[in-house]
């Protein structure tokens, strides 16, 4: 039975990244992705991802002034291009408690943004249409994040410095087995590790179960829509945003036309759909 500092349970962004940085710290670990590598059954894949400083909540913005230069670091580990500046638009009622507290984290943080009315707004994004009583924080640093390639690259760097990925594994069974080690069963084996990391998304409460962990998770499909534009100037090489529009009842994102051509990505984040997703 092979042991391990560290075994992570998934490979997708949140477990890449922890393996990743165990092993820059030396700690022998290994991977188990329960499907081959790359798949779309979790909720890592795909193409763009926003990424920004402007969050109404403190603690967020602080995490990632970290954020922003993790990403640096690892497009200059990996050579290639992880980010794209477009900036970030975040829209609500000018007098939102989302855009004062998004302004006071931003300053907090020492970011520079813009706080826009809705004259403004109109003046500066010809492409969207405002109400008078809508205002704006624009983050100049947000951005997107290329989420196919920042997964690739974290697996990358994470095997350069030593890390083992053992993908088509699916894990059975997590059994503490000491004090100082943790067994893990799989369809392929065992291993013995003195910690495991558990990162399995919508399969985490099953997995969890079988250590009587029963936590209150409850996996969502989030639907992503492609709108085809009807005119130019929403494209990511045509100053078009990222944009995020907030109100009492929708959080509705949007990122520039760059995964199909002629295409922008939309969604809105509270409208979900879909339960029982494990399988």
């Amino acid at each position: 039975m092979t042991a391990w500092d560290v075994v992570v349970i998934g490979a997708g962004i949140e477990g890449s990244a922890t393996a990743y940085t165990l092993a820059k710290d030396g700690r022998r670990t290994l991977v188990l992705e329960q499907f081959f590598l790359p798949h779309s059954r979790g909720s890592s894949h795909g193409q763009s991802r926003i990424t920004r400083k402007a969050y109404p909540e403190d603690f967020y913005a602080q995490m990632m002034v970290y954020g922003f230069e993790a990403w640096k670091k690892l497009e200059q580990e990996e050579e290639i291009q992880l980010y794209i500046k477009t900036g970030l638009l975040t829209v609500s009622k000018s007098d939102s408690e989302e855009l004062a507290e998004t302004e006071k984290s931003l300053r907090a943080i020492g970011s520079k943004f813009d706080r826009l009315d809705s004259k403004e707004l109109g003046r500066r994004f010809t492409t969207l249409h405002f109400d008078s009583t809508d205002g704006a924080v624009f983050d100049p640093d947000g951005g997107m994040l290329l989420a196919d390639r920042c997964l690739r690259a974290y697996q990358n760097q994470f095997k350069k410095n030593g890390g083992v990925i053992h993908d088509g594994e699916r894990v059975l069974q997590v059994v503490p087995s000491s004090k100082e080690r943790v067994r893990v069963v799989t369809t392929k084996g065992e291993y013995l590790a003195g910690s495991v990391v558990v990162t399995a998304g919508a399969w985490s409460e099953k997995l969890l179960g079988t250590l009587d962990l029963h936590l209150p998770l409850k996996p969502k499909r989030v639907v992503i829509w492609y709108w085809k534009q009807l005119e130019s100037g929403y494209g990511i090489n045509e100053g078009f945003p990222c944009f995020l529009y907030v109100d009492g009842h929708d959080e509705i994102y949007g990122l520039p036309s760059y995964e199909y051509p002629g295409l922008v990505k939309v969604s809105d984040v509270r409208w979900a759909a879909g339960e029982g997703l494990q399988e």
